[in-house]
């Protein structure tokens, strides 16, 4: 065997001597071809986005991945910071688009820029005799896309290709940098607006579902695109999912940009009337429910339930069933039992005997009696108004009065009031299994294990200033799961798409100390609450002890593969309090301009000016932060971070956009211009760091030492692939 080896090997060093001769000869007897890089250019989107083009000559591409990655360089003018974005990867490709030729196809036609314009060059290119071998036309572009900043000005500058695809030409070595010059995005016209894709005003024409229905729900969509603010804020008149009523309703759709240019389109929404035609031949059998019209041939048989109108004529027997209303005309013979309900009016002459049982309301007598009753009455309202006398024992009423009474009772009440305060916690998780690939039975089953360690965590004796409570004042529940959402939720933030795999949300209740709920120490309560649902959850997330339980309830729980458990990883995030009665905000939010704190405010401070123009208060923090933050949407809506991944670039890993010191993986808040978000570390690893072995990184990211390698050889040394 050795022998075979040294063999192989002097073969093996043979061959690769010659390919050297080889390649040495080549530049004598083998033509010059060009390649990589060789031009750049620029544009904008009509999407507000900024489009950097760089020619390659290597012919079509199969996708922009292909051609690999870019640095560029940021620059904010007005601040004067600057970033450099490693390995950026491509949005897009043209192949076969020659920028020389002008005609339908070519370089004014389709590169995706403001008014169809043809991209601006940037410096030279690489252009020599035209020959084929010297690279021939510039037709095989991919394209790279970032944000523009609206109103201040920026610069960016493709410093190098990673590839051989983009890297600098030989013959043009000064292709890069290339400096985009410095450009300000203003805003020069208001959102174009479509719904249901059909420029306005546009009409939706239904039917009611069923006869006698006086609405019908009706659902659309609106989108919005303008050349300065790539998410426009789009409001309806009437919400997608609105009863409208029989007939036609005008729906007003705005759509309003960040510089606050507005446009508005008319939807016109008509329900027509379902109607109902009678069957010319009667039923063979009785119907169980009447018709809401009189057929044409009367039925030989009785129906199961009354008529909802009376007979024009009187039945020749009674009816086995009385009507729900009378009949215009008696009936020819008397019924066999009395009525069940009272008549409308009291009768001419006075009962021979008394009724078997007390009235259950009130009098409907216009004044009070002139002495109080012996007995307490049972009413379901309050009387309108005291007796001049009071009754010797209290009344017994189901609901108490609206107002106090006009002098104190000689007898103290029964009992004091109790209100009650409800606290909803609510939360988000994940884990890196994609839970979501499940089948019905199965995400169900995962979903149980996941809320029973849920509430075995969160549901604490979190209130220690209420002496009574008890661990079943908590529950949990999961709200979504996968984006199917099960309850709706108590957050502001219902409007968001959520990167999570399952919210959920933890309510506690406790008895109030005032009927409003907002003493000291119901304010206090409702803070300990909150703080210890988060902070368990944290803790637990944190030192491994939510993930143990959760394995355990995931083995135990049939229909699930116990093997799921393996290297499973979970992270999370819990939100703000929300209460029922105390409620600590006004409900009305407002940009926090005052003292920058990047985010929108409801603690009923906002300045006069915006007190005095509605314009400035919305009614969900979503809203608020998209029309007044949304350069940093993530920051405004998450002040304690979003809990979402980005790349760390300096350590190699992918990191939680969270508060300083918040946990192993927490990387602090991510920044706004430079660094992407992730629902998870994978996704994050692959987009961002994809230079390195996803599952490494996956696992670094984590902490974690679960992931032990492919157990393959890889070359040690610093040879490069080109």
């Amino acid at each position: 065997m050795a022998l075979l080896i040294i063999s192989i090997s002097r073969a093996t060093m043979r061959l690769n001597s010659l390919l050297a001769v080889l390649w040495a000869a080549a530049p004598m007897f083998v033509p010059m071809a060009h390649g990589h890089g060789v031009e750049v250019r620029q544009c904008l989107t009509p999407s507000g986005k900024m489009r950097f083009f760089v020619c390659h000559w290597h012919g079509a591409l199969s996708s922009p991945e292909e051609a690999g990655t870019m640095n560029i360089q940021f620059e904010d003018i007005n601040a004067g910071t600057s970033q450099i974005l490693y390995n950026v990867g491509a949005d897009g490709m043209f192949n076969n688009k020659n920028i020389d030729d002008t005609s339908e196809g070519g370089g004014a036609y389709d590169w995706g820029c403001v008014d169809n314009a043809t991209p601006q060059q940037i410096g030279t290119s690489t252009r020599l005799s035209g020959n084929a071998n010297d690279g021939g036309p510039r037709d095989d572009w991919v394209y790279y896309e970032r944000e523009s900043v609206c109103n201040r000005p920026v610069r960016y500058t493709l410093l190098a290709g990673n590839t051989v695809y983009l890297e600098k030409d030989g013959d043009n070595p000064t292709l890069y940098p290339a400096v985009i010059p410095t450009f300000t995005a203003t805003d020069s016209s208001a959102p174009i607006l479509e719904i249901d894709g059909n420029a306005p005003p546009y009409t939706i024409v239904v039917t009611a579902d069923n006869v006698g229905d006086s609405s019908k729900s009706v659902t659309f969509t609106a989108t919005a695109e303008d050349d300065c603010d790539s998410s426009p804020i789009i409001s309806f008149s009437h919400d997608s999912g609105y009863d409208f009523p029989i007939g036609s309703t005008d729906v007003i759709v705005t759509a309003t940009d960040n510089s606050g240019k507005s446009t508005s389109g008319t939807l016109t929404v008509t329900v027509i009337k379902k109607t109902e035609v009678p069957s010319s031949m009667p039923s063979d059998s009785p119907s169980y429910q009447p018709s809401s019209l009189p057929s044409n041939v009367p039925s030989d048989m009785p129906s199961f339930s009354p008529s909802s109108q009376p007979s024009s004529a009187p039945s020749q027997s009674p009816s086995a069933i009385p009507s729900s209303s009378p009949s215009f005309q008696p009936s020819s013979m008397p019924s066999e039992s009395p009525s069940n309900k009272p008549s409308r009016e009291p009768s001419e002459s006075p009962s021979d005997a008394p009724s078997e049982s007390p009235s259950s309301g009130p009098s409907l007598s216009s004044s009070p009696t002139l002495t109080g009753s012996m007995y307490p009455s049972i009413s379901t309202m309050p009387s309108s108004e005291p007796t001049p006398i009071a009754s010797e024992t209290p009344s017994v009423s189901q609901s108490p009065t609206d107002g106090p009474t006009k002098s104190p009772t000689s007898v103290p009440s029964m009992q004091p009031s109790i209100v009650e305060e409800t606290v909803t916690i609510g939360g988000s998780l994940s884990v890196n299994v994609d839970i979501c690939t499940y089948n019905e039975a199965e995400l169900a089953a995962f979903v149980a294990a996941t809320i029973a360690t849920i509430k075995d965590f969160a549901c604490t004796d979190s209130n220690p200033q209420d002496a009574n409570s008890e661990e079943e004042d908590c529950t949990a529940e999961i709200m979504s799961a996968c984006g199917n959402r099960q309850r709706k939720l108590a957050s502001s933030r219902e409007l968001q798409a959520s990167p999570w795999q399952i919210e959920y949300q933890v309510t506690e209740t406790f008895t109030c100390e005032v009927a409003g709920c907002t003493s000291p120490a119901d304010i206090a309560a409702v803070a300990s609450i909150a703080e210890t649902v988060s902070t368990t959850m944290g803790n637990s997330m944190e030192s491994g002890s939510f993930l143990t339980l959760l394995s355990t309830n995931i083995v135990q729980t049939s229909g699930l593969d116990a093997n799921i458990v393996n290297c499973l990883a979970v992270w999370g995030v819990t939100e703000e309090p929300v209460t029922e009665v105390g409620s600590p905000g006004t409900g009305r939010f407002y940009p926090d301009w005052d003292y920058h704190s990047g985010t929108c405010l409801e603690d009923g401070n906002e300045p006069i000016y915006m007190t005095n123009d509605t314009a400035f208060i919305l009614d969900s923090l979503e809203e608020c932060c998209e029309r007044y933050y949304s350069w940093d949407t993530n920051s405004c809506m998450n002040v304690k971070g979003s809990g979402l991944w980005y790349a760390d670039v300096l350590n190699n890993v992918c990191v939680t956009d969270c508060e300083s010191d918040e946990g192993s993986t927490c990387g602090g808040r991510a920044n706004v211009f430079s660094d992407k978000l992730y629902a998870n570390p994978r996704s994050c690893c692959e987009s961002e760091l994809a230079w390195r072995f996803v599952e490494f990184c996956e696992a670094e990211s984590f902490k974690s030492e679960c992931y032990g390698g492919t157990g393959l050889y890889y070359r040690g040394d610093s040879a490069g692939v080109d």
